[in-house]
C-alpha cells in the first residue's frame, strides 16, 4: 500500500506540473486561439498575450501543496497531521485566495481598459483549460491523501495489538 500512495502522489505531482507547463507554453498561442477560436475583433487580440497571473499563481501553489505530499504521504512519522494540512491548503486555503484575488486583478484590469478585462477572458479561458490536469492532480491528492491516513492509521493499531500480545506473554 505504501508504494501505491507514493506512485500515486508521483502522478499527481506530475498532472500538477504538466499543467504548469501548458499555462506558460498556452501564452505565444493567445492572440492565434481569441481571434481563430473564440472570434475576438482585432482591438482585443491586440492587447494579447497576456500572462495567466491569477490561474498560474493558482496552478503553482496547487503543484507545491501536492509535491509536499511526496515527504508526508506513507511515511509513519509525523502522524496524520502533515496530510491533513495539505488537505486544508487544497480544500480551504487556495479557493480563498482565489477568491480573494480574483476581485483585485479584476479592477486592476478594467482599469487598465475594456480590452485588457475582455482580452483577459480569453487568457483565463485558455489556462483553465490548461489546468484540466492539475485538477485530476489534486483529486488523485485527495485519494492519497485518505490513502495515507488509512494506512497510517491502521499501521498503529497493528503496532498497538503486537505490542499488547508482548506485554501479555
Amino acid at each position: 500500500m505504501k508504494k501505491t500512495i507514493r506512485i500515486m502522489t508521483i502522478i499527481a505531482v506530475v498532472l500538477a506540473g504538466f499543467s504548469l507547463i501548458l499555462i506558460l507554453t498556452s501564452i505565444p498561442f493567445q492572440s492565434m486561439l481569441a481571434r481563430e477560436v473564440y472570434g475576438y475583433p482585432e482591438d482585443v487580440v491586440e492587447a494579447l498575450p497576456q500572462f495567466p497571473l491569477l490561474s498560474f499563481l493558482i496552478c503553482f501553489l496547487r503543484t507545491a501543496c501536492i509535491a509536499l505530499l511526496i515527504f508526508c504521504c506513507g511515511n509513519k512519522k509525523g502522524g496524520i497531521w502533515p496530510e491533513l494540512l495539505i488537505l486544508g491548503c487544497l480544500v480551504i486555503i487556495l479557493p480563498s485566495i482565489s477568491q480573494i484575488v480574483l476581485p483585485l486583478y479584476t479592477e486592476l484590469l478594467r482599469r487598465m481598459g475594456s480590452q485588457h478585462l475582455i482580452a483577459n477572458s480569453v487568457v483565463t479561458n485558455i489556462a483553465n483549460f490548461c489546468a484540466i490536469p492539475s485538477n485530476l492532480g489534486q483529486a488523485l491528492a485527495y485519494v492519497t491523501c485518505g490513502m495515507s491516513i488509512a494506512f497510517k492509521k491502521i499501521n498503529i493499531n497493528t503496532n498497538h495489538a503486537a505490542i499488547d500480545e508482548e506485554i501479555n506473554l
